[in-house]
């Protein structure tokens, strides 16, 4: 458990769980905000992880989650590189780059560029390369191999203890594993070192896991001050708050939000996916369905395409839905290609569509056994389910709704097993549950 200092004001931790969140939660832990300058907060990141979600597959090193790698700088390295550069920073900058445009462009492939790239850097210079260890730790983060992200973490750490980008990687990679102790010192040290943008938004998410939605508004104001006037920057922040008042069910402000996000940003995808949100959380599907395609289009995340395929499979519009679904497993074909493991979102698609069923059901065993979280224990329950097997499922689904903050997916999950498994009363109690919190249910189960 975090103690308080001289820099700090605020709450302290509580219990663990997983909370109503914007985006499928990935790193996120306990922590205390400074509300009136002169200290730090802890940070902490979620994917958005992610939550098969763009910002989420690229580790966070450089920029704003969404904002694009300068094309200038990608360029003069590329050249750089390809003249046959032996400076091994050369190499591990254009690592950092590629895997900046992962989260950018939803592109995976990156990522095999990435690690190409970083691993000659570490060939020119095995010992004291910082960048490169730093790179492959996102990178192993970006892959969802967690337990790799720690080690590359740990190894930057003992190289430069005094850079606060490791601690953030290490904490994200020790969270997915479920071991948030040593993730809060982790994110303790992050924030100690270098308090900013990053931090006060990895801080808020943390106040959105524990509950604690008005320090997570907090930690997003000084987010936004620290974001400058207008840009991607301020609109991803301002997005994020609309995800918190969404979480809560203030889709008024959700709203307002994100409305305020595409004006600082004109074309920028998250915001105008936001407005979409409110506007399906209203059963707007109609205008929400047009909105959606044209930001899928620009930004082909796995998140926005399963989003689109849902809105069109509760408008009955059955050959688009089949088609975008369509893409959306050829889509997670190339980031398995890419060397990505798989992550929830990832099982969840595959039990809903009847995809690769026995070797998901490996993958998401294999998970379990090295994150016993809750969020795998929801994606467990749902492929065993997917596959008839209600009654081994039921212990992960009762183990994916414990916590002070559950989304209302796990609940409604939970009620379809127990009411398969032959347990009327505890199906009730579950799907109650998931009613009280209908506005952020997926489209597909409120149709249900």
């Amino acid at each position: 458990m975090l103690h308080r200092t001289k820099t700090q004001l605020g709450s302290e931790g509580g219990p663990s769980g997983s909370p109503s969140l914007p985006k499928r939660a990935t790193a996120v832990i306990v922590l205390a905000v400074l509300l009136f300058g002169g200290g730090a907060i802890l940070s902490s990141f979620d994917p958005p992880v992610a939550k098969i979600a763009a910002p989420d597959l690229a580790a966070e090193v450089v920029g704003v989650p969404g904002e694009d790698a300068p094309k200038a700088s990608v360029d003069s390295l590329e050249r750089v590189v390809e003249a046959g550069s032996d400076d091994p920073e050369d190499h591990s900058s254009l690592a950092l780059l590629y895997l900046q445009a992962v989260r950018s462009e939803a592109d995976p492939t990156y990522l095999s560029r990435a690690e190409t790239l970083l691993k000659t850097s570490l060939e020119l210079q095995p010992d004291g390369n910082f960048p490169a260890y730093v790179g492959m730790a996102s990178l192993s983060n970006g892959r969802h191999d967690f337990l790799g992200s720690v080690r590359w973490s740990r190894r930057a750490i003992a190289t430069n203890s005094h850079n606060a980008t490791p601690y953030g990687l290490l904490g994200d990679a020790l969270f997915e594993l479920g071991r948030t102790g040593a993730a809060d010192r982790a994110y303790q040290r992050m924030i100690d070192i270098r308090p900013d943008l990053a931090s006060y938004v990895r801080a808020s998410y943390s106040f959105q896991y524990r509950g604690e939605t008005d320090q997570a508004l907090s930690a997003m104001r000084l987010a936004l001050e620290s974001a400058g006037p207008a840009g991607e920057g301020p609109a991803w922040i301002r997005h994020q708050k609309g995800d918190i008042h969404f979480g809560i069910g203030d889709l008024d402000d959700a709203l307002r939000q994100n409305k305020l996000g595409r004006r600082l940003a004109p074309g920028y995808v998250p915001p105008t996916v936001g407005v979409a949100e409110v506007l399906t959380a209203r059963g707007r599907i109609d205008r929400a369905i047009p909105i959606l395609e044209r930001a899928a289009e620009r930004l082909p995340s796995l998140e926005y395409m399963v989003k689109l395929g849902d809105l069109y499979t509760a408008e009955g519009r059955k050959k688009e839905a089949a088609a975008q679904y369509q893409r959306v497993g050829e889509r997670l074909a190339l980031y398995r290609a890419n060397g990505v493991l798989p992550d929830i979102d990832f099982i969840l698609f595959y039990a809903d569509h009847g995809l690769r069923p026995r070797a998901a059901l490996d993958e998401v065993r294999t998970m379990y056994a090295q994150r016993p979280t809750a969020g795998v224990a929801e994606a467990y329950a749902w492929m065993l389910h997917s596959l008839g097997r209600d009654d081994e499922a039921l212990p992960y689904a009762r183990r994916s709704v414990r916590g002070p903050s559950i989304s209302a997916d796990p609940f409604y999950q939970a009620g379809v097993i127990a009411a398969e498994a032959g347990l009327p009363k505890m199906a009730q109690r579950y799907m109650r549950a998931a009613r009280s919190q209908e506005w952020n249910l997926r489209v597909l189960y409120r149709r249900r």
